[in-house]
C-alpha cells in the first residue's frame, strides 16, 4: 500500500478476479474502516498533549544536573558551533559528502510524479556535482535565511517505490536536513553551473543554493562571535533590521550575538549579503518572549516549557517544508540549553550514559526506564526513531517525538501505514487499539533497544 495515501490505511483491497467482487469486497473495507478507524488516536486523547503537565509536583531528582556547570557547557557547545569557521579542511570525509554517490544508490529512484527516475536524471547530477574535482572551495559562509541541505545540488526529489510501505511522500532521500538562518558554515564545493555550495555546518552537511549564503570574512567572524548570545524560545519568529526590512523567521535552535539588552527585549547581529554576496552586519530587535539569555538552565520546567512549542507541529522528514524530525526536534529543543546533539537519530543515541534495553522482555524495558530514565533529560531509541522520555502516566512510560505513522495491516495483510505526521506525547504502545496494528512486534516498546541520558551527573 502506498505511503501517500490517506492518513488511514489498511484500506486497499489486492487484486480480484471479477469487477463485481471488487466492487463488494472494497464497499465492505470502506464501511469497515469508517466503523474502526479513529479519527485521533486514542494516546492523543488518553494524554494531555502538554509536557508541561509532566512536571513532577516533588520536583527534579536529587541528583539531576540543573546548572552546575553552564559555563563549561556553553564554551563547548560555542566551539563545535562555531568550528566550520575555523576547519581549514573539510570537516566530513568525502565518501560522507557525496554518499548518493555509493553503489547502492545505483537502485531506482522516482520523482515527484511518482514516476521512475531515469538512469540519465542520476547520471546528470552526478555531472553536476563533479565529485572528481573535490575540494575547489574552502571558505566560510554564513546562512542567510533559513534553506535547505540537500544530499545532491537539486531542488527535485529523490523517492524510493511509492507502493512500498514506509516510501514515497515525504520521505526525499535527497533531503538531509535544514539549516535556521545565520548558522556558520565551510564551504567546501562548489557545482559545475556555480547555482550550488556543499557546505558543512558542525553537526551536518549539504548542498545549498548559493544565494542563500554569503561569504564572511576574518573581520565579520571577530564581530559576529560575541560572548553573549540569545537563544529562541518561540517559533517563526519574524526577524527585521533596524531600516525595516525582513530578513528571516527565527527558529527554536537558532542562536544570534547580542550587544545590548533594554527592558526585555536584545538588540542583536544578523548576517546580510551585498551585492558581491560578501555577508554584512546589520541590527535587529527581538521582541519580549522570543528570545533568552544562552544558555538556559536544563531544569525539568525549562524544557518542558520549551518543549510544549513543538507540540502538534507538522513532521518534516529530514526538515522537510523546513518542518521538524524526530531527531531535528531533540536537536532543536536542546540548543538553547547548550546540550549539543548530533544530526541523526543513532549518533544521538550515543550521547551522556547509555543503557541498553536489548534482549529484555516489555515489562523489563518499563521497569528500567521508569527507575532509570530522567524525564527531559533521557533519550529512548528505536532503529529509525528516536523520543523524548517525559514521565509516566499510570505506570506507563510516557514520550514525546516527532511521529510520521505506524505500521497496520490492510485486509490482505499487506504493510500500511497509520498516519500520525506531528509531534504528540504518546505511550510505548500508541496504536494497539487499533483494529489492523501490527501486534505485537510493532509497539515502540518492543522496538526500543536503549535510553540515553543527557548531562548525567555520575
Amino acid at each position: 500500500m502506498s505511503s501517500r495515501s490517506s492518513a488511514w490505511k489498511p484500506c486497499a483491497p489486492g487484486p480480484l478476479k471479477s469487477a463485481a467482487g471488487l466492487l463488494l469486497v472494497s464497499l465492505l473495507l470502506l464501511s469497515a474502516c469508517r466503523a474502526f478507524a479513529p479519527e485521533v488516536l486514542p494516546d492523543l486523547k488518553r494524554y494531555t498533549q502538554k509536557a508541561s503537565q509532566y512536571v513532577g509536583p516533588a520536583g527534579p531528582p536529587s541528583d539531576f544536573p540543573g546548572p552546575a556547570r553552564p559555563l563549561q557547557q556553553k564554551e563547548d557547545f560555542l566551539q563545535k558551533y562555531f568550528r566550520p569557521w575555523h576547519a581549514g579542511e573539510p570537516i566530513f570525509p568525502k565518501d560522507t559528502l557525496f554518499w548518493p554517490l555509493e553503489p547502492e544508490w545505483e537502485q531506482r529512484l522516482y520523482g515527484e510524479n511518482t514516476l521512475p527516475r531515469s538512469p540519465e536524471w542520476l547520471a546528470s547530477l552526478f555531472a553536476k556535482a563533479q565529485p572528481d574535482r573535490f575540494p575547489l572551495l574552502d571558505a566560510r559562509g554564513i546562512t542567510l535565511t533559513n534553506t535547505d541541505l540537500r544530499a545532491m545540488p537539486t531542488r527535485k526529489p529523490a523517492f524510493h517505490d511509492f507502493d512500498e510501505p514506509g516510501e514515497g511522500y515525504p520521505f526525499d532521500y535527497f533531503q538531509n536536513s535544514a539549516l535556521w538562518a545565520n548558522t556558520p558554515v565551510h564551504i567546501v564545493h562548489v557545482s559545475r553551473d556555480k547555482q550550488w555550495l556543499l557546505v558543512e555546518a558542525g553537526w551536518v552537511f549539504g548542498w545549498v543554493q548559493a544565494r542563500d549564503i554569503g561569504l564572511v570574512d576574518s573581520q565579520f567572524v571577530a564581530d559576529f562571535k560575541q560572548s553573549e548570545m540569545a537563544a529562541f524560545i518561540k517559533d517563526r519568529v519574524p526577524v527585521i533590521d533596524a531600516g525595516g526590512t525582513f530578513r528571516f523567521t527565527g527558529r527554536i535552535g537558532g542562536l544570534l550575538p547580542v550587544i545590548d539588552r533594554q527592558n526585555d527585549t536584545a538588540l542583536v547581529l544578523i548576517a546580510a549579503a551585498d551585492a558581491g554576496q560578501r555577508a554584512v552586519i546589520r541590527q535587529a530587535r527581538l521582541s519580549l518572549g522570543s528570545w533568552a539569555g544562552f544558555p538556559l538552565d536544563p531544569a525539568p520546567e525549562n524544557l518542558a516549557r520549551m518543549a510544549d512549542v513543538f507540540l502538534g507541529q507538522v513532521y518534516g522528514w529530514g526538515g522537510l517544508y523546513q518542518n521538524r524530525d524526530c531527531s531535528a526536534l531533540l536537536r532543536d529543543l536542546f540548543t538553547p540549553f547548550a546540550v549539543w546533539l548530533p544530526r541523526n537519530s543513532s549518533q544521538q543515541a550515543e550521547q551522556g550514559r547509555v543503557v541498553s534495553l536489548e534482549g529484555l522482555s516489555s515489562r523489563e524495558k518499563t521497569r528500567l526506564i521508569l527507575e532509570k530514565g530522567v524525564p527531559f533529560l533521557t533519550l529512548l531509541r528505536k532503529p529509525g526513531h528516536i523520543m523524548l522520555y517525559i514521565g509516566s502516566s499510570q505506570g506507563r512510560p510516557l514520550v514525546m517525538h516527532s511521529l510520521w505513522g505506524l505500521k497496520t495491516r490492510d485486509f490482505f495483510q499487506g504493510e500500511t501505514r497509520y498516519v500520525v505526521g506531528r509531534t504528540v506525547i504518546t505511550s510505548l504502545t500508541p496504536g494497539k487499539e487499533l483494529p489492523f496494528f501490527m501486534r505485537p512486534r510493532s509497539t515502540l516498546l518492543k522496538q526500543v533497544q536503549s535510553m540515553n541520558i543527557l548531562l548525567d551527573p555520575s
